[in-house]
């Protein structure tokens, strides 16, 4: 998580992490416990269920009105990411009344300030609010004499390694764009008075009073869970922000009360960056990646119910009949069962080809420590999927050898079933298609990118189409934010590519994929009505591509190269830090500093007080990058590159709300929406 040479902030986030689940588990003894989702996504990443159960749980059930206490199970614990109201107090209210509970335990990750906040929509500190909601805990039990407790506890991230840390419980928190101000309007002015009105002509104009009630209760939750994370640090910090979401989010985490309180009380220093991903959105649709976990998280299918860890099949270990068309054993995954990550952090920050030879070696040693007959073939610096294969099949049925190397097993079989997947042939087709768009966008002069979009959207390979309708989207998202403003002009081609969309769509109606299925939907009948869908997502494809329209530094995304090196991608988030980390401190105009306090006023006025330099993300020991939207593992190499390039006296620490993969980045811009993101779709 921290990318530099110093690792105590590292262990300090870490430590609170485990410190925060360990006090969780201090409630669990000789409990039924029920867990929401997203609170089970963060335990999982930290010693799963055995964490529970090894501190007395007798049961673990899901936070759900279909599940209750048995007769004899007279204390539950509840671990919740939500606040304790709506569809929460409602699911608590059914279980408890349900159950023969005397001593009720709940845990929320919210904390009494944001509560308040929902109720009167001011944020106050008021350590006696819990003590309502245990008291309606006690009616519930039918008991005022029972026992009920109410804890916040800010279990709110996951530390993959040492390479980024990442938020669950925000993976729906996505950027504005331009054509939100449609929706944000409406809503605003159905709400006012015609007093009271407001026309929005750009998302410059909106603030977080502008925002529906929903929204402004997931942002300020947000808030207070970077404030918590700052607390675990230990640390005052300098609030800057790239974009105008992340904006509103500086603003509101300087005005937020408990950091007033945390900054006066602590000298240690730190900046935060708020980033807004839609800045860059060509780097997160590019099939083309640096290293392996990108490539393993495009190809295997999520694990159930996660939205950071993969599917990974460990059936073939196992010595079972497999029936067709389901899972005969439970699959495998990428976390450890003691909550480490660090056998992650060659696949996120090594080379694709070190990442590989690193988990040849760890499966070949684990063998080797198992005397199983160890066949080397091939070339120790090529790894193939056979190879992986060969030694894996060795474990077959030798449970006691598995569980013993269980985590090195399932990222090695994980490898395997990537490098050995059908699709890994079609995302090296995908990465020669970008590059030639890429070659497209950086020549004014060349063909263009839109028209060579369409051809690929005509393209067939024996009577079937080349690349589906989803890649479709993948590549006009990469395209739009990649060639900006320069596609707006390009009329003819945008509405050859919308016919042809839609009579692709209406082609594969009865099997489209799923990205397009979920925007134009189940049943599709009336062509002018997909037809103003698609009005709609070209509205979005436009909105990402003048984004960057108010930006000077980092106005363009793409390196034009030379007449001896081709054009490439030139991300906003290396761009940024390369910049941040100059020794000659070039001026950062794009970046917005929020000041607080008298001495911060001062160092950014207008050069007033000469000797006084304008304040930098890289002024103090701790500098945290936050990416709102999404990161992908490729990103985060990249930044440990330049970090250990330039060599700052500053750490530099990744964190963002998930890792991104092109079809998922597709999914939270045009499928998801973003000004009611916990909407039920």
């Amino acid at each position: 998580m921290i990318l530099g040479h110093n690792m105590a902030n590292l262990k300090t986030i870490t430590a609170s992490q485990h410190r925060h689940l360990e006090t969780i588990c201090s409630h669990a003894n000789r409990a039924v416990v029920f867990i929401d989702t997203i609170s089970a996504e963060l335990l999982h990443w930290q010693g799963g269920l055995l964490k529970l159960i090894n501190a007395g749980a007798t049961d673990v059930k899901e936070f759900s009105s279909f599940e209750s206490g048995s007769e004899d199970q007279k204390k539950g614990v509840f671990i919740v990411s939500s606040l304790l109201e709506g569809v929460t107090r409602q699911i608590l209210q059914d279980i408890i009344q349900e159950s023969n509970f005397q001593y009720v335990v709940v845990i929320t990750s919210e904390s009494a300030a944001v509560h308040i906040f929902s109720r009167s929509g001011v944020v106050e500190e008021d350590s006696h609010f819990f003590d309502q909601v245990e008291e309606r805990l006690l009616e519930w039990m039918g008991n005022m004499n029972f026992t009920a407790e109410v804890f916040h506890i800010p279990f709110c991230s996951v530390s993959l390694g040492n390479s980024v840390f990442l938020t669950p419980g925000y993976t729906k928190l996505f950027p504005l764009v331009g054509s939100d101000l449609h929706q944000i309007e409406l809503q605003y002015n159905s709400k006012h008075g015609k007093s009271e009105m407001k026309d929005f002509g750009s998302l410059k104009d909106v603030d977080f009073a502008s925002l529906p009630k929903d929204l402004q209760m997931f942002y300020k939750c947000f808030v207070s869970s970077v404030d918590s994370l700052l607390t675990d640090l230990g640390v005052k910090e300098d609030i800057y922000s790239v974009g105008y979401t992340s904006a509103i989010l500086a603003t509101e985490l300087e005005a937020y009360p408990p950091a007033k309180t945390r900054r006066k009380a602590l000298t240690d220093r730190a900046s935060v960056v708020f980033i807004d991903r839609t800045l860059d959105l060509g780097s997160v649709t590019s099939h083309n990646t640096e290293c392996l976990l990108d490539r393993i998280q495009q190809v295997l299918p999520r694990l159930p119910g996660h939205m950071i860890d993969v599917k990974v099949n460990m059936s073939p270990l196992c010595k079972v009949h497999r029936e067709s068309g389901g899972d005969t054993i439970s699959p495998g995954c990428l976390a450890t069962q003691s909550g480490s990550q660090s056998h992650l952090q060659t696949l996120i920050t090594g080379k694709n080809k070190e990442a590989l030879m690193e988990v040849n070696r760890q499966l070949i040693e684990a063998a080797s420590a198992c005397g199983l007959p160890i066949s080397l073939t091939g070339k120790p610096t090529r790894i193939s999927a056979e190879q992986l294969n060969s030694t894996l099949t060795l474990f077959r049925g030798r449970y006691k050898e598995i569980s013993k190397h269980l985590d090195w097993l399932q990222v090695s079989m994980a490898t395997y079933q990537t490098l050995s997947n059908p699709t890994m042939h079609h995302c090296d087709d995908m990465i020669s298609v970008e590059k030639g768009l890429l070659q497209s966008l950086a020549d004014p002069d060349g063909p263009g990118a839109l028209s060579q979009a369409l051809q690929m959207l005509q393209r067939k390979t024996e009577d079937k189409w080349t690349y589906s309708v989803d890649d479709m989207l993948c590549i006009l998202v990469y395209v739009y934010s990649l060639g900006g403003t320069s596609l707006l002009s390009q009329i003819d081609e945008e509405t050859a590519l919308q016919e042809m969309l839609l009579d692709r769509i209406f082609e594969e109606k009865s099997e489209l994929p799923p990205l397009i299925r979920s925007i134009v939907g189940e049943v599709i009948t009336d062509r002018s009505i997909v037809s103003d869908i698609l009005e709609d997502l070209w509205e979005k494809l436009s909105a990402i591509a003048v984004s960057r329209e108010h930006l000077s530094q980092f106005k363009s995304v793409i390196d034009p190269g030379s007449a001896v090196s081709p054009a490439s991608q030139n991300s906003l988030l290396k761009q940024l830090v390369a910049a941040i980390l100059d020794p000659d401190k070039q001026e950062l105009v794009d970046i917005e500093f929020k000041s607080s306090g008298l001495r911060d006023k001062l160092k950014s006025g207008f050069g007033l007080f000469r000797g006084v330099s304008k304040p930098r993300p890289s002024d103090h020991p701790l500098m945290i990058l936050f990416v709102i939207g999404g990161v992908n593992c490729t990103e985060v190499k990249q930044i440990k590159d330049l970090v250990n390039q330039y060599k700052p006296g500053t750490q530099v620490v990744v964190g963002s709300t998930r890792l991104l993969t092109p079809h998922e980045t597709v999914k939270s811009l045009l499928c998801q929406n973003n000004i009611n993101p916990l909407e039920v779709t």
